[in-house]
């Protein structure tokens, strides 16, 4: 296929799903966009961002198909509930899997990361506790590092961070996070 031959198929497939997408696309065809990102801006994560937009999208459409009761173009409306349910379940599946190995590796025996400020940990038979998150300025992690104690934690931010970063601590999952 010509690059021509997939520009001209993707444009007639614009002209026809975004009757899907948008209440009147001859006056804002961009509705989904708009609302999508309305949703994704409630979020600061970017794999919860990832998930809201998809959701976005797809509420978007149902908005355009519903209030204008439109019979859609492509996929069905039934469709498009069974893509919101999916996303829903993937994103639920994605957050209680990231929460839970942040629990397990912070309740149990650190078998990849002893505390990173003392030596107790270098035999890996002290329970590391304490998460420390490491964001940029936009909120993207950088890293973790675990310790065995709040008094390790603090140690190693003073030493190797400095005094200039503001670490929030969160009490119900014993993490600081420093941006």
């Amino acid at each position: 296929m010509t690059p021509e031959a997939i520009l001209q198929q993707g444009l007639e497939i614009i002209k026809k799903k975004q009757v899907d997408y948008a209440t009147d696309p001859t006056k804002n065809r961009y509705e989904n966009f708009e609302r999508s990102g309305t949703i994704a801006s409630w979020f600061k994560d970017p794999i919860d961002i990832a998930f809201a937009t998809l959701i976005g999208t797809k509420l978007a459409r149902l908005g355009s198909l519903l209030s204008e009761n439109k019979t859609p173009n492509n996929e069905t409306v039934e469709d498009t509930f069974i893509d919101l349910a999916n996303y829903s379940a993937l994103w639920g599946g994605y957050r209680t899997s990231v929460k839970n190995s942040v629990e397990d590796e912070s309740d149990n025996v650190t078998k990849l990361s002893p505390c990173l400020s003392c030596s107790k940990c270098g035999s890996k038979s002290i329970p590391n506790k304490y998460m420390l998150t490491i964001q940029n300025d936009k909120n993207t992690v950088i890293r973790y590092n675990y310790f065995c104690s709040y008094f390790c934690m603090q140690e190693y931010i003073d030493k190797f961070l400095g005094s200039n970063k503001a670490p929030t601590y969160n009490t119900s999952n014993r993490t600081i996070t420093i941006k």
